[in-house]
């Protein structure tokens, strides 16, 4: 369960969500196919290999090849699949692994809401919050610090080091010493509640915190769909072909 993104219920032993309709049906069957031959063709012209092209050959090849009678099978094959697929999420939904999945879930879309307030915030003038005195003796010393490290350690040397020397460096410090990066970083601090005061003041940070106050209030319903992510609910023929 250590993959990146939102979490996927195939990692909380979900089941696999099945191809829907005709079409996705008999791109599954065909992918793998229609992918050498693109292969080929762009080795042969000397092009890179892009999947993009995979997916607009299995559109255009599905529209003359696949008969009206394939379509009709695939289509009752995958009726059967979606109907198994919903017993087995319904089963899945009465487990702890569904628990886990739900509650790993609303972590990540608690993240992903957070980054995108704090970008939004940004974006409309929010001041950057100010530095302690540890941060200050930090950029103080950065370029001194990275420099003797590259000369000890060499080709050996990881920017990663600078933090480590840099923090026993602070350690080593006299209450004295610190004083004069405490006292700045204070100052800052005031400065950075001034400038915030102000900034909750423009229109921009109202309307910013309006809208979060109304999706607070506005729980949005959430469910695991029984379809693939980026499929459309059809079982006909594509129109313009996104990804197959």
């Amino acid at each position: 369960m250590g993959a990146r993104g939102a979490p996927k219920i195939e990692d909380y032993n979900g089941p696999k969500k099945p191809a829907a309709g005709a079409y996705f049906m008999w791109c599954a069957e065909n992918r793998e196919a229609v992918m050498a031959v693109v292969r080929k063709k762009c080795e042969a012209e000397g092009k890179s290999f892009n999947i993009t092209d995979v997916g607009r050959t299995l559109a255009e090849r599905y529209r003359v090849e696949c008969t009206d009678e394939q379509k009709k099978v695939f289509d009752e094959k995958s009726t059967v699949l979606k109907k198994e697929f919903a017993e087995k999420l319904a089963a899945w939904k009465e487990t702890e692994q569904y628990a886990e999945f739900e509650k790993a879930k609303k972590v990540f879309d608690k993240k992903s809401s957070g980054k995108k307030d704090k970008k939004e915030l940004k974006e409309a003038g929010q001041p950057n919050k100010p530095a302690t005195g540890y941060f200050l003796f930090l950029n103080e010393h950065r370029a001194e610090v990275t420099e003797k490290l590259r000369k000890e350690h060499g080709t050996a040397f990881k920017i990663g080091m600078v933090a480590g020397a840099s923090a026993q460096k602070w350690k080593a410090l006299t209450e004295q010493d610190k004083i004069p990066y405490e006292k700045k970083a204070a100052e800052e601090k005031l400065k950075y509640a001034e400038q915030m005061a102000t900034f909750k003041e423009t229109d921009a940070y109202k309307a910013i915190e309006a809208k979060q106050e109304k999706a607070k209030k506005t729980p949005r319903a959430r469910k695991v769909k029984d379809t693939p992510a980026g499929e459309t609910a059809t079982t006909t023929e594509p129109g313009v072909e996104a990804e197959a």
